[in-house]
Order: structure tokens, then sequence, then C-alpha cells
């Protein structure tokens, strides 16, 4: 649980932006973590805008019963600065235990082209080739493809320590039942070509950037589900 927790924290997307305009829409949304059908935790995940750029927050804990097993709360921030008409991945920062001091932090320096990870105790410098996501970025990334019409996108994608190719997939319009209600969402599947970890989004058309679903897969393990519940 705890990895769900802190990770929860043909389009081919270069260093260009996209041409259509997205509306920036901030929020404070609240969401329910259910792993193998049973509530396990919730998260609080943000998104704000200012005149440099956007500021994703996910902040997780556990709730109920899974208090016994874990004390862990992860926090990921990531920042996105504005690059053009579009935005990109600056920094990033992450906490289990939301200490001041990150376990992990990253600086993204595209005028000279390269990465600074800070991770356990050790210090790395990683070449920037392509455009890079993360988990919480990609939501951009995914809303992007939405307004622009696009089908999928190959990147590279940041994880642990390192950059992977990534793809993100549309899969199309499917129902999603939120709170009792049911309304027709926009799906995407983000996979590794060298993982069996894939995870699915669902979106609205209210605000294509705010997931109201996210579901992780592994083989050989049942799904983890971060599943929307209200707006703050």
């Amino acid at each position: 649980m705890v990895k769900f927790l802190a990770g929860l924290l043909l389009l081919i997307v270069a260093s260009t932006g996209f041409s259509a305009e997205l509306q920036i829409r901030p929020f404070d949304a609240e969401y329910a973590l259910y792993k193998s059908g049973l509530k396990v935790g919730k998260s609080t995940l943000e998104l704000d805008k200012n005149d440099n750029g956007l500021r994703w927050r996910l902040a997780s804990e556990p709730t109920g019963i899974y208090t016994l097993f874990t004390n862990k709360k992860p926090l990921s921030v990531s920042i996105l600065e504005r690059f053009g008409k579009d935005y990109r991945l600056a920094r990033i920062r992450l906490s289990i235990t939301r200490a001041e001091q990150p376990d992990e932090s990253v600086i993204l320096n595209w005028s000279k082209q390269k990465m600074k990870i800070k991770r356990k105790n050790t210090s790395q410098f990683i070449a920037l080739k392509n455009t890079v996501y993360d988990y919480l970025s990609i939501h951009w990334l995914a809303a992007q493809l939405t307004v622009n019409d696009g089908s999928n996108s190959v990147f590279d994608f940041y994880r642990k320590g390192k950059l992977v190719r990534s793809k993100l997939m549309l899969l199309g319009q499917v129902e999603l039942d939120i709170n009792g209600q049911v309304q027709t969402v926009t799906k995407y599947r983000h996979s590794f070509p060298t993982s069996s970890r894939t995870y699915e989004y669902y979106y609205g058309a209210d605000n294509p950037l705010l997931p109201l679903k996210i579901e992780k897969f592994k083989k050989g393990k049942s799904s983890s589900i971060m599943l929307f519940e209200r707006l703050n």
C-alpha cells in the first residue's frame, strides 16, 4: 500500500508545444484510495496557476485500520514553467513523511539540457533530450491530447531517479460512476515498454485537467484505485 500511496502521489510529443489553447482551471480535489476493493486511504490533489507556471500537489495518507500498518504520508509536488504557449516540467519534490527536506528532488534545466537528481543521499545529472513528464504532470499531457484531438504520445517519463520511455494512449469515451452519478468520460492508458505496470486515467468534459479516477495495474497483483470524491 505504501508504494501505491507514494505513486499517487499517433501524436509524438517532442520539444514543441501544442496548437490548441487549453483553459486552465485550478482545483483542490479530494479522493478515496482503494486496494482490492477496500478503502485504504485518502488523497488531496491540487492544481495552482501563477504567472510563471503550474503547480501540482498530491498528498496521501492511510485511513481506518490501515493506519495500524503504516504511518507514511506521501507528498508529491511537481512544478511546470511556461514555455511559449506550453509548459515544461521544471521541478519535482517527493517526500514520504512530509518533512521539510524532501526524500527526492529533481531540477530540470532546459537551457543546459540536463536534470539534477537528489535521491537516497546521492546526486546525479542526466541529459535531457525530449519532453519529460512525471506522475502529476502527465495530467497536463492528457489534457493537451484531449483538446488537440491527439490519439497517443510517446515521451520520457521520470521515475525513481531515471528517465524511461513511456506511452499515453487514448482509449476513447466510457461511462464512469462517480458518487452515484454516471457520466461520460475520456479514458487513457499509460504504459511502459519494459514493465508490466500500467495506469488508466479518466477525465470529465468539464475540466480535462482533473482526473476523476486513476487505476494502477501490476501483473500478479490486484489493482489500486484513486477515485474522485469532491472539490474543496
